[in-house]
């Protein structure tokens, strides 16, 4: 598994830039979009890549992965945690009339907003291996620094823009965190950003 834990380039930021959108020392974003501009930065490599899909655990890390979605020119889907029945509806409820994209045989890229605990990730990481796809990439823009041993090892590549030491909550690393409602969600899907 390759790991890639960007630390060069927080330090990148707080040595070349004066960025009002992130404080390097810190580790605070503006907002959510400010966070997926920078984490789409460190995902370069699957630019135009007509096999990847972003897919969003919703609320907040759709907000984070249409940013991604954008940067790369890939499709981008909600990645619903929850198994079964309440994962289809869940689904349809977000997408509407929106067929939902085939993921087997694709690089998969999932975000979110953040990562806490790793349950929510390891449930949606679990719900998407039923769907077969030949690479998974997680990715978030904070998180603490054991954040990759607690989502496992069901991932292929994981990326975290920041991992301060003393992480405690995803809160904390963003100045306007409000709640995102299934509208803002259905809103960020509507905007085709590319697509296979």
């Amino acid at each position: 598994m390759r790991v890639k834990v960007a630390r060069r380039f927080v330090a990148y930021l707080a040595a070349h830039m004066a960025n009002t959108d992130f404080d390097a020392t810190e580790m605070v974003f503006r907002n959510r979009a400010v966070a997926g501009r920078m984490l789409a930065g460190q995902l370069a490599a699957y630019r135009h890549r007509r096999d990847v899909v972003v897919l969003g655990i919703p609320h907040g890390g759709v907000i984070v992965a249409r940013e991604v979605a954008h940067a790369l020119h890939a499709p981008l889907q909600p990645l619903i945690a929850a198994q079964g029945l309440d994962r289809i509806q869940r689904r349809a409820s977000l997408l509407g009339a929106q067929p939902p994209l085939r993921l087997e045989g694709c690089t998969v890229i999932v975000v979110d907003d953040g990562l806490a605990t790793g349950a929510t990730m390891r449930a949606a990481l679990t719900a998407l291996r039923a769907e077969r796809p030949a690479w998974i990439v997680v990715a978030l823009p904070v998180g603490p620094p054991d954040a990759q041993d607690l989502i496992g090892t069901a991932v292929d590549e994981f990326v975290c823009v920041a991992s301060p030491p003393g992480f405690s909550r995803i809160v904390d690393h963003y100045v306007e965190f409000a709640a995102v409602s299934d509208n803002e969600v259905r809103a960020a899907l509507v905007h085709p950003t590319g697509g296979r």
